[in-house]
């Protein structure tokens, strides 16, 4: 059996519930939770692209240390598709990125876009901006979303726009 699928098993059998309805129906800090629990189970790729399922699908509330800990161990090849690699190595050395949130957040979390106008589309108070390097993106995703996305921690060296 594929990794993927043993996951998928034992997330649906933990929760006594078909995955769709345990990703929809959890909320995003526990889903996170639920995968770093099973992580022994399976293989680093099948855990990995759930890790990657659970980043796109839904980030409210999820916290930096618990993200952090689900991306320990995974490179960024890992949770990338190959066209989002080729094109992260196209990308400059430095790169400006982008956060909309709300007035409460006064350090930025670890999604960040690369369009200003997607950040705005987010803004609801706050809009931070910040230059990272290339090889501080712990990973960048185009495909299977509507925006480019990075994946950075940035707890200093970023400013407030708006």
């Amino acid at each position: 059996m594929y990794d993927g699928e043993l996951l998928s098993k034992l997330l649906e059998r933990e929760n006594n519930a078909p995955l769709k309805e345990v990703f929809s129906f959890l909320e995003p800090q526990e889903r996170l939770k639920k995968l770093l629990a099973l992580r022994s189970y399976v293989g680093k790729e099948a855990y990995a692209m759930y890790v990657r399922m659970v980043l796109q699908f839904d980030t409210h509330g999820l916290l930096s240390k618990t993200i952090l800990e689900a991306l320990d161990g995974l490179k960024k090849e890992d949770l990338m598709h190959r066209s989002e690699i080729d094109k992260l190595s196209e990308f400059p050395e430095q790169l400006t990125i982008y956060r909309g949130t709300d007035i409460s957040e006064n350090t930025p979390r670890i999604f960040w876009s690369l369009s200003k106008d997607i950040a705005m589309s987010h803004y609801n108070g706050r809009l931070f901006h910040a230059i990272v390097n290339k090889h501080d993106i712990f990973a960048y995703f185009c495909c299977n979303c509507n925006e480019e996305e990075v994946l950075a921690l940035v707890t200093d060296n970023f400013t407030i726009l708006l």
